[in-house]
């Protein structure tokens, strides 16, 4: 069946036309009943789909059917979603064994596989032995003090700032409470890898020279904040870090991993990834990224990196990648630039890295991977095909809600 299009609060949303007249049915019988009069005030108190609906109600009555409407196959039918869910569950269960070397990076992993289940609606119960299985084996990577933060795998020592973070969005994918976290010691081990230069280390390390430093790790510090409902500035120095961030934007416009260094589409992201967690968070006011200098050109050399005919290119001169798809669309999102991107080529390039057998390939031909599978099911939920996401926290809408409400958890100070 052919979808509808609906743009509601900045993301846009496929919704047949079946459950548009069950919307409609439904909102008229609200109505007659009196149960509300405000219907502003409604919306924002239903669930997800029948805000959605309800929203189309609403277009449908405002701009008639040519002003909103538009019919497009969706992208992933029901048969190929199922694909994608069983390759992702069999992951669940049991890692493929091209990832043999990589134990160190399990929970990084880990986050990959909850991700796109999220994204295919079909994560564990909340409630579930599954979900209290996995949230076990997550915390069992709590590293003991006095380092503080998570490591990749149970029994590892050494706990790493991108383990930590990919922890932290894990949990609140599966709707954890957090109420295990300790707060103190993950401030701890975020607040040690910062350098003099305000940049961040991927973990414990014996120097500033020796430290493995750069925009990824900027990211993972400020995102984890923010997922554990930490006051970055209460943790380090948040000046000296969007000092760094701002030193590393190199003429051209994009971002590198350090100050000087080439501008690539990962490293962007990172960046206004971060400056957005640090600034515009739910624990810091007063600035804005849109307040960013060298915004415009920011923006200009990302939507630079998007081709009308084929997929999204990291870096200037190179073939497009399935991964792209996320890291420029969430960072020209977060510039403002939302209006401008193309989705129809990105589109049919991920179409071309799906394999049929699950999961999606960094280019067409290739083996599919669990990184660039989560990456491109975040692509589709940019160009409306999946649910929405949180582009500064790279989780759902619906896991972010979940950060909202541990700021009114007991455990939670609050914001700063």
């Amino acid at each position: 069946m052919g979808m509808v299009l609906v743009k509601l609060e900045q993301s846009t949303y496929p919704v047949n036309e079946k459950q548009l007249a069950a919307a409609e049915k439904r909102w008229r019988q609200q109505i007659r009943e009196g149960n509300f009069t405000n219907p502003e005030e409604k919306i924002k108190k239903l669930d997800e789909d029948m805000c959605i609906m309800v929203a189309c109600v609403y277009a449908l009555a405002r701009d008639g059917p040519e002003g909103f409407k538009k019919t497009v196959d969706y992208f992933l039918p029901d048969e190929g979603k199922k694909t994608h869910r069983n390759h992702l569950l069999a992951a669940l269960h049991h890692l493929p064994s091209a990832y043999a070397t990589q134990a160190s990076n399990r929970m990084t992993l880990l986050y990959f596989i909850l991700g796109s289940l999220d994204l295919l609606h079909a994560l564990p119960e909340q409630d579930g032995d599954q979900n209290r299985a996995i949230c076990d084996w997550i915390y069992s990577c709590q590293s003991a003090a006095p380092q503080g933060g998570f490591c990749g795998m149970p029994g590892d020592a050494f706990p790493s700032t991108a383990n930590t973070y990919t922890a932290l969005a894990s949990l609140t994918i599966l709707g954890d409470g957090m109420r295990r976290l300790d707060r103190e010691r993950l401030s701890h081990f975020i607040a040690k890898q910062q350098l003099p230069n305000g940049c961040f280390a991927g973990g414990p390390f014996l120097s500033p020279t020796e430290a493995n430093a750069d925009m990824r790790f900027v990211y993972c510090a400020a995102a984890s904040c923010r997922l554990a409902g930490l006051c970055p500035a209460d943790v380090f120095d948040v000046h000296k870090t969007v000092r760094f961030i701002e030193g590393s934007l190199n003429r051209l416009g994009g971002f590198g991993q350090a100050e000087g260094l080439e501008g690539h589409g990962g490293s962007t992201y990172c960046a206004t990834a971060a400056l957005s967690n640090l600034l515009d968070g739910f624990c810091c006011h007063g600035d804005s990224l849109a307040d960013l200098d060298g915004r415009e050109r920011v923006l200009q050399w990302l939507l630079m990196r998007q081709s009308a005919m084929s997929g999204i290119e990291g870096r200037v001169g190179k073939p497009p990648d399935a991964c792209y798809s996320f890291w420029v669309q969430a960072a020209v999102i977060l510039t403002g630039g939302e209006a401008f991107l193309t989705h129809e080529g990105t589109v049919a390039f991920l179409r071309q890295c799906e394999h049929a057998k699950g999961g999606f390939a960094r280019e067409p031909g290739c083996h599919p991977d669990l990184l660039h599978t989560y990456m491109s099911l975040c692509g589709l939920s940019f160009a409306g095909l999946l649910p929405p996401i949180d582009a500064s926290l790279g989780i759902t809408l619906r896991a972010r809600a979940t950060v909202n409400a541990l700021r009114q958890a007991d455990w939670c100070d609050g914001p700063c």
